[in-house]
């Protein structure tokens, strides 16, 4: 699992980043964002904002799901299914 954390110009406090990913007992990777990045996101997207943005990938590296907004019950079947094979 990877995170982007979106929140500039606090992606950059690296400090509270790290604090807050403790507290929540986070254990996958977490990427910051910058202007930079987000401005070459923004560039290939169409609508308003890319964010949120989730997308499963199956162990075999094909694309199970990708979905603009929070679907808790979908996710959850997927993840299973692919934890299953």
């Amino acid at each position: 699992m990877i995170a982007l954390n979106p929140n500039d110009p606090d992606a950059l406090d690296i400090p509270y980043l790290e604090e807050y990913l403790q507290y929540l007992d986070v254990s996958y990777y977490v990427g910051v964002e910058t202007n930079d990045t987000y401005g070459a996101f923004t560039s290939v997207y169409a609508g308003s904002n890319p964010y949120p943005l989730d997308i499963i990938v199956g162990r075999d590296q094909t694309i199970r799901y990708i979905g603009r907004e929070l679907d808790t019950p979908t996710m959850e079947a997927i993840l299973l299914d692919a934890l299953a094979e």
